[in-house]
Order: structure tokens, then C-alpha cells, then sequence
């Protein structure tokens, strides 16, 4: 084979602290609601090389250890330059993974396979309603974390544990697994159970823009917009989509505006602005 292999590592842009407190206040991870919690999952993801977005959604702390999800370690083996992988095979009896290791930016020589099927899950009591419900998804996330630890341990520079919370596993001993109810797939919408429940979208068409307001609580800043003809108040973190609104509102131009009703997990509500976008040319 000689299929070029293309891998990228961002660099942090802000100290670790100030996402810290971004990621927490936002509320997009309901199970990192301490500051020193975050802190440590972007510690010790970046210096595994990971992005702060998937240190918070790829990383979980268990019993004093930083453990990785089945759908981190598939992006640390593209990302380490070093390893890659195929799939051959997946459908809901089975998943068959071939593991590569990158030369010069190429697809190498073959290191290894693995293969899990239904039949094999069912062997090692892997039976529960996760596994009914996204079996293609389960059978991907034990066939990718065997193997990372069996052909690649040091895509990482280290090897750790596989923790899949959204199909409801655990591979630390003495963790009780939890069954989570959630549609999401471990290969691609794994981190979507990190978001607060979206109850209601809709667009508010051709408004002018009433006010855009700062707002904070004590180290915390966002921006509060409200439009024509509305009286609700919708937030955003957004500094891009509040230099927008500011500018339609200095030279009075409409725009279309797109709007969530969130709720966070203690039934809490409140409307987010999720895009705006002027009708005209905004200088």
C-alpha cells in the first residue's frame, strides 16, 4: 500500500484555566461541573496531544484516573502519526478492525486485526440493552480499544483503559456500568450526550436588533441580544455573533436570527442565540 496519511495536532490557543472556566460555565458538559475537574481533563489531554474540545468529551476521570473513551483512542491513533486503521468489516454481528503503521506519511505494513462479534460479546456477559440498541456502535468501540492496547499502547505515549459512559460501560474495575439512554454512536456522536436537551429551534426572520448586552458573573462573560419584537433575551458566548449583532444594530440592518430553547439537566431553561446573520453586508 502507499496511501498518504495525513495527521494534525492544534496547538492550545488560550491557557488552561480560561477554557476551563468557559467549559464549565457553558454547561455543555453536565458531568464536568467543577473547575479543577476540567483543568485536569485539559492538563492531561493536551499533553497526550489531544484537542480541549475532545480533552472534555474524550477524557473522564474515574477513580482518580484519566481514562480515555473508545471514540478518543480512534482519533489518537489517526492523530499520532505513527499508527492507523481500517475498517474491514462492521455490521450488527460484527466488527473486523485492521491496524497500520504509518511510514513517511505513508500506510505501512500491517501490524495486526481485531475482530468482536455478537457471539464473542455475549461470551464475556456484554448483554445489556446498549448493545441491543446499537450494536454496530458496541462492537466498533471493543474492537477499536483492543485493539490500541494490543498494536498501538504509545499513540498516546501511554496506554489507558477504555471507558465507554454512552453505551453504558466501564472497563475500571469496580465501576458500576450506567445504562444511558441516548442515540449517539461511539464512532461519531459519542459526545453528544455532553449537551444540554434542545427543546425548541426556531428562526426569527428579517429583525432588527434591539440591544446586545454584557453580561457576567464573577469571572464568567457573555453577551446578551435582544430583537425586534420580542421580548425574550437570548445568550451567546459568541464574541463573532455579538460583533455581528453590533454592528446591525449601529446601522439598523435586519437580520435573520436562529434561536435554541435549552434545557440543562436540573429542568432549568433558557434560549441560546445560535446564529445570526445580517440580510446585507455588514462593514
Amino acid at each position: 500500500m502507499n496511501q498518504q496519511i495525513t495527521t494534525t495536532r492544534r496547538e492550545p490557543e488560550l491557557p488552561v484555566g480560561e477554557v476551563a472556566k468557559y467549559f464549565v460555565q457553558s454547561g455543555m458538559f453536565p458531568d464536568t461541573k467543577q473547575l479543577a475537574t476540567a483543568a485536569t481533563k485539559l492538563i492531561v489531554g493536551r499533553g497526550l496531544g489531544l484537542s480541549d474540545y475532545d480533552c472534555m468529551g474524550g477524557l473522564h476521570i474515574i477513580q482518580g484516573k484519566a481514562v480515555l473513551a473508545s471514540n478518543a483512542m480512534s482519533a489518537a491513533i489517526k492523530a499520532s502519526g505513527k499508527y492507523e486503521y481500517r475498517v474491514v468489516e462492521q455490521s450488527e454481528e460484527k466488527c473486523v478492525i485492521d491496524f497500520y503503521m504509518v511510514n513517511g506519511g505513508k500506510l505501512g505494513d500491517k501490524i495486526g486485526s481485531t475482530t468482536w462479534t455478537m457471539e464473542k460479546a455475549k461470551r464475556a456477559g456484554l448483554n445489556g440493552q446498549n448493545w441491543k440498541k446499537y450494536p454496530e456502535a458496541m462492537l466498533f468501540a471493543r474492537a477499536i480499544s483492543e485493539g490500541y492496547r494490543t498494536h498501538c499502547p504509545d499513540a498516546l505515549g501511554c496506554s489507558a483503559p477504555v471507558y465507554v459512559e454512552a453505551h453504558g460501560e466501564s472497563e475500571i474495575p469496580g465501576r458500576e456500568p450506567q445504562i444511558v439512554d441516548t442515540t449517539a454512536t461511539v464512532v461519531e456522536e459519542q459526545i453528544e450526550k455532553r449537551k444540554n436537551k434542545e427543546i425548541e429551534r426556531m428562526t426569527l426572520q428579517g429583525r432588527h436588533i434591539e440591544s446586545v448586552e454584557n453580561a457576567s458573573s464573577g469571572q464568567y462573560k457573555w453577551f446578551i441580544i435582544t430583537v425586534e419584537g420580542d421580548d425574550r433575551k437570548f445568550t451567546t458566548f459568541s464574541q463573532t455573533m455579538s460583533k455581528v449583532a453590533r454592528s446591525a444594530k449601529h446601522d439598523k440592518i435586519m437580520c435573520d436570527v436562529e434561536v435554541v430553547l435549552n434545557e440543562k439537566p436540573n429542568g432549568d431553561q433558557y434560549w441560546n442565540l445560535a446564529e445570526i446573520e445580517a440580510t446585507q453586508e455588514v462593514v
